[in-house]
């Protein structure tokens, strides 16, 4: 389960670092490949249970975002895997800023909300916490 999570965050961030409206490097990507063919994994649905009043989805929002975010964090220990991480050695961060962070860059970008949910949690995470 770990190395799917892994292939499947080194995929998805690949494809997403060559986005010029989604991320920094300025590439281009095939938007399409990024299409979440269920919107239960849509990042509109996500950004859903995580504005929700249901505590059920709510606790799927933090958890799921908690596990992008660890993920991320652990890939940032590495060089190798710098382009697909977050950075946040040394800084204390809130479960629930993580989770504040990708409702904001959600409502900033509707035009992606039609994407798989990971790439926007990672997009969020990402803009707020670079690696250098």
């Amino acid at each position: 389960m770990r190395n799917s999570v892994l292939v499947t965050t080194l995929a998805i961030a690949g494809m997403a670092l060559a986005s010029p409206s989604l991320a920094t490097d300025g590439g281009t990507v095939d938007l399409v490949a990024l299409q979440a063919k269920d919107p239960s994994t849509s990042i509109q649905r996500l950004y859903e249970q995580c504005t929700g009043t249901n505590v059920r989805e709510l606790n799927f929002c933090t958890g799921y975002i908690i596990g992008v975010a660890e993920t991320l964090a652990q890939n940032g220990l590495h060089k190798s895997t710098r382009g697909q991480s977050v950075c946040w050695q040394g800084l204390s961060i809130d479960y629930a800023a993580t989770v504040q962070v990708f409702k904001n860059w959600a409502q900033k970008h509707p035009e992606a909300w039609g994407l798989l949910r990971y790439g926007g949690v990672m997009w969020a995470l990402k803009e707020t916490w670079p690696c250098k």
